[in-house]
Order: C-alpha cells, then structure tokens, then sequence
C-alpha cells in the first residue's frame, strides 16, 4: 500500500505519519520474532541429543511438536503461525481501520495456510493431535463464516437476529 498516494483527509499529516511509524515498529516487530525462532531451531537441534539448560528452556516452544525431524519445517512454520495470525490481525486493524472485509479476508488466508499446513505438512507428534488442531483451525474458520453475518452483508435485521442465536449456541 502506497501511504503517499492514499487519499486522507486534509490536514491529517500527523495519520500518515502515525502508520507509517505503526507499520515500521510491526516489520521489526515481525522481522525479531521470526529471526530469534529461527536461531532457537537451529540450536535446539545441536543440543537435543543431550539434558542442556537450553533445552529446558525453550523446549516449551516446541511442545507436542515433532521437532527431532530436523528436515521439518511445518514444526517450524506451525511455532511462528501464532505470532503472524495475530501480527496479520494488528496491521488489518491498524491499516484497514475502516475496511472490515479486508480484515476478514485476512484473517481467512491464515486460517486456511494452517489447515493446508496442518494436513500437509503433520507438524504435531501424533496424528490425533494434527486432527485436533485442524478441527481448531476449522472451527475458526466458521466462526469467522459468522462473523460475516452480523454485517450489512446480510441486509434483514431479523435474519441476524436469529444468526446471533445460532452463533450464541
């Protein structure tokens, strides 16, 4: 997105300022994560064979993962996908403030990339425990299918009425 060429309301410089700022601070805030999980993969790996200190400290980002097969990078994958949903969620909100379909549609491309990821790639050390989490993953996605209800995308009030009984049940 081109914050120049965007239309804002007059005498607003201080917005464009504010999400420029805001997307910088979210691409360090992405980039360190991602470059610090890596590291931590590839240690993990030299030190997995035996009891170190650091393997008991970040043997908990790995957890019900099956890390041992070092040519697995859905494990990999798998780990970061919880901090890029929610980074994913933060610059919608922040850069699509007012777009709400953008915002969804983001959110379904994650979920989707993880079922795909889920059943492609097995990143969890049983199969019961990859169905488990795409079941989470398809749960989501319909959650997010009714979510869509409560806009104008449907136009009837009594129609959403009954879609948020459905959606509290």
């Amino acid at each position: 997105m081109n914050f120049y060429a965007k239309d804002w309301p007059k005498g607003l410089d201080a917005v464009k300022a504010d999400i420029v700022v805001t997307c910088v601070v979210l691409a360090t805030f992405a980039l360190l994560p991602t470059v610090l999980l890596v590291v931590v993969w590839k240690k993990y790996h030299r030190h997995v064979g035996r009891n170190t200190a650091f393997v008991e400290r970040v043997g908990s980002f790995l957890a019900g993962t099956s890390y041992k097969e070092r040519d697995k990078p859905s494990v990999l994958l798998y780990t970061l996908s919880f901090f890029v949903r929610r980074l994913v969620l933060a610059f919608s909100l922040i850069v699509w403030h007012d777009f709400f379909w953008g915002q969804i549609a983001l959110q379904f491309a994650v979920a989707t990339f993880l079922v795909i990821l889920l059943q492609l790639g097995h990143p969890m050390e049983t199969p019961f425990a990859n169905h488990m989490e795409t079941f989470n993953e398809c749960v989501t996605l319909q959650i997010l299918y009714l979510l869509m209800t409560f806009t104008p995308f449907v136009p009837l009030a009594e129609t959403r009425n009954s879609l948020g009984i459905v959606y509290i049940v």
